[in-house]
């Protein structure tokens, strides 16, 4: 999983719509789910676009196995 080498986290949104993150970004979204209603800026890796995801849409934040959400 990942774009030219780089690792991402996908975020599944209630709608289906699937957006690809920087683990970072990814990490940021999963620490917000269930806690805040805000919204978080972040860069579609493979698209270019400029998202402003609000996390409470957000179904689930799926991350690649070496840098697993729990391992941090």
């Amino acid at each position: 999983m990942g774009n030219q080498g780089k690792p991402y986290a996908l975020v599944s949104m209630m709608n289906k719509d699937v957006y690809y993150v920087s683990i970072e970004k990814g990490r940021e979204i999963a620490h917000k789910i269930g806690r805040e209603t805000d919204s978080v800026f972040a860069i579609d890796i493979k698209s270019g676009a400029t998202l402003n995801i609000a996390v409470h849409h957000v179904s689930s934040v799926v991350f690649p196995v070496e840098t697993r959400y729990a391992d941090h």
